[in-house]
C-alpha cells in the first residue's frame, strides 16, 4: 500500500502546529509500472467487490493501466506534518481529496479552508458534496472537496461576510462556541 508519508511518532493531532502544504513526488513514480498497475489494479476489483458495484463496473488491467497513466499524469500530491492531499485538475473544478496520516475522520472545518487556501488561494471557493444517496463513495476517512476555477463565486451562501472572531467573548455570550482562526498558528 502506498504511504508517502511518515506520521510523527508520540504526537496527536492536537500537539501539532500548522504547516503549509509542501508538494511531493507523485508516489508511483520511481516505482516499477507493471507493480503500481498490479496495485491499482488489486485495489480497483477490491473496491469494486466490497462496494457491490462488482456487476455494474467490470474492473480489467486495461482500466488499471489507463487510470495509471491517469494519476501519474494528472494527480499532484501535497503534504504536511498532519495532511496528504491529493490535487486533481477537471475541466471547471479543482478536486481536493484531503486525508489525515492518523486515517480518522478528524479534520476540522478551519484546517479544510486553510489547505484550500495554501493550494488554491484564499478568495478560491470550495464546496464539499453530500450527495444523493445513489451517488455515495465512501471508501476511506477522508475528503474531497471541489475548488471553482479563475475565482468563479459559487451562486450560493452568504454573499457578505468576513474573519470574524470573538476573541474577547466567552463561548455562551452568544449562545455558541467558535473555534475559528482568522490566522494560522506560526511554528516558530
Amino acid at each position: 500500500m502506498i504511504a508517502p508519508f511518515a506520521k510523527p511518532e508520540g504526537t496527536t493531532q492536537a500537539q501539532k502546529n500548522w504547516n503549509a502544504m509542501m508538494r511531493i513526488d507523485h508516489p508511483y513514480k520511481g516505482r516499477p509500472k507493471k507493480e503500481a498497475i498490479r496495485e491499482i489494479y488489486n485495489i480497483g476489483k477490491k473496491m469494486a467487490k466490497k462496494t457491490g458495484i462488482m456487476g455494474r463496473l467490470k474492473y480489467t488491467m486495461k482500466k488499471a493501466k489507463k487510470e495509471y497513466y491517469d494519476r501519474v499524469a494528472n494527480e499532484v500530491y501535497y503534504v504536511n506534518d498532519i495532511y496528504q492531499v491529493i490535487m486533481n485538475e477537471e475541466e471547471n473544478s479543482i478536486w481536493l481529496s484531503i486525508k489525515n496520516h492518523d486515517r480518522t475522520t478528524d479534520i476540522p472545518w478551519q484546517h479544510k479552508q486553510w489547505i484550500k487556501n495554501d493550494l488554491c488561494g484564499e478568495e478560491a471557493e470550495a464546496v464539499e458534496l453530500f450527495p444523493a444517496q445513489s451517488r455515495i463513495w465512501n471508501t476511506a476517512n477522508q475528503y474531497h472537496l471541489f475548488v471553482m476555477k479563475d475565482n468563479v463565486r459559487i451562486p450560493i451562501g452568504f454573499d457578505f461576510g468576513g474573519p470574524v472572531e470573538l476573541k474577547e467573548n466567552g463561548p455562551n455570550e452568544f449562545g455558541a462556541k467558535q473555534t475559528y482562526q482568522s490566522t494560522k498558528p506560526n511554528n516558530g
